[in-house]
């Protein structure tokens, strides 16, 4: 039996925005330093098992629209930060544009769970469909 997955709202409320609606770049700098630090330690760990780490920056609905609100500009501001830290001078691969030229007119239907061609569910989780391309790109690129 299928559940109904909750619909999510493409506004959605930030830590890093303040009450003038604006970006807090500090809260965010630091955001994007603490994630930076867990993915190093992410990666010594895989190092110490004699496994490769990846950071793969996944798609999001709102840039790959072209949407100008605040968290699309939080989304990129992060990424453009992240793949330009010294941490991403080796395997890191950005798609959170790649399905920039793409029709992304449409969601699934939350309350029926039907498909047409949609690649994502909302404006951050993929359909099989979106999920399978991203997949396919990953193998491709990192050549498994």
């Amino acid at each position: 039996d299928k559940k109904n997955l909750p619909i999510q709202s493409l506004s959605v409320e930030s830590k890093c925005i303040n009450k003038e609606n604006s970006i807090k770049y500090e809260k965010l700098d630091r955001s994007i330093e603490q994630f930076i630090k867990n993915q190093q330690m992410m990666r010594l760990i895989s190092k110490s098992r004699n496994a490769n780490h990846y950071l793969i920056l996944q798609p999001h609905y709102g840039i790959n629209k072209g949407f100008t609100d605040l968290n699309t500009k939080i989304y990129i501001y992060a990424y453009q930060k992240i793949m330009e830290s010294n941490f991403c001078t080796n395997n890191c691969l950005d798609y959170s544009q790649i399905f920039l030229r793409k029709d992304l007119s449409t969601y699934m239907d939350n309350f029926t769970n039907k498909y047409k061609d949609e690649i994502y569910i909302d404006n951050i989780h993929l359909s099989d469909r979106g999920t399978s391309l991203v997949a396919n790109k990953i193998i491709k690129e990192i050549n498994f």
